[in-house]
């Protein structure tokens, strides 16, 4: 035991002489790396992969998150979302089921910005146009919602559920638009 302890202080000491003595092969390296890594960084590198997180890792955390959003479990579904994409920003979907959660928490505002990223990632997909069109009906917004709707209806699925929510939400937003005009509000 007192040999273990010996070693390790051994060891430490000579860590911290190299560091007096400012080792300059070491410095060197060491600047070498951070400058690489660095460069990573400054050309858009995913997290995930500057730290070596493979994409079956992210895919598991998601895969993890739906199934906490599927028996209601918001708030351990949101933890793992964020941590997805803190890892890989250029995801859409994360941001489309943090946004559902956040649109079933009433919080309209972050919702719409969860679907706005997840649009800017996939502007073609239905069901983001439609979700992004129902967080901006529910906050008020019902010209812009009927424009996201009209783009979902044209691209999902006739007959499918999420065409057929939107084609309900859409009219909402029409006749609210509607409302407002003839109220005059623009």
């Amino acid at each position: 035991m007192k040999q273990q302890m010996s070693e390790s202080t051994e060891r430490a000491d000579r860590v911290a002489d190299a560091a007096i003595n400012h080792d300059e092969a070491a410095s060197a390296e060491l600047a070498a790396k951070m400058a690489a890594f660095a460069q990573r960084v400054l050309n858009g590198e995913r997290t995930a992969d500057l730290f070596g997180i493979g994409d079956g890792f992210i895919d598991d955390a998601v895969a993890q998150a739906y199934q906490f959003y599927g028996v209601k479990s918001f708030d351990k579904a949101e933890t793992l979302l964020r941590g997805v994409m803190a890892l890989d920003a250029t995801r859409a979907y994360p941001h489309l089921l943090l946004g559902d959660i956040l649109l079933q928490k009433s919080d309209y505002g972050a919702a719409m910005k969860q679907f706005e990223r997840a649009h800017e990632l996939n502007p073609e997909d239905g069901e983001i146009l439609a979700k992004l069109g129902e967080a901006k009906l529910r906050a008020g917004h019902a010209d812009e919602a009927n424009r996201f709707l009209l783009a979902a209806i044209d691209v999902l699925p006739s007959g499918s559920q999420h065409h057929k929510r939107s084609s309900v939400l859409q009219n909402i937003a029409q006749c609210s638009s509607r409302e407002t005009s003839a109220a005059g509000h623009p």
